[in-house]
């Protein structure tokens, strides 16, 4: 994958992340959230658990991951 191609990708992820995000903080207050393709895919207590899901269910791919309401911890994952 190009560097666009995943630049494309994890705007997706992040745009999603931004509808979802209202409801996310409602339900899923500083809980990891892993989304892929668009969709909220996994939500996990433990950073390494979401991790763990996400290499195993997906590969070696892009999938964005942040802990939801956690301010300055926007993290995002990305595997070429």
């Amino acid at each position: 994958m190009t560097k666009q191609q995943t630049d494309r990708v994890m705007n997706r992820e992040w745009k999603a992340y931004q509808r979802m995000k209202a409801s996310l903080i409602r339900w899923h207050r500083n809980k990891w959230v892993l989304i892929r393709g668009g969709k909220l895919r996994k939500v996990e207590s433990d950073v390494k658990a979401i991790l763990a899901y996400g290499y195993k269910e997906y590969g070696n791919v892009p999938f964005f991951v942040t802990q939801v309401g956690a301010p300055g911890k926007l993290q995002i994952l990305c595997y070429d």
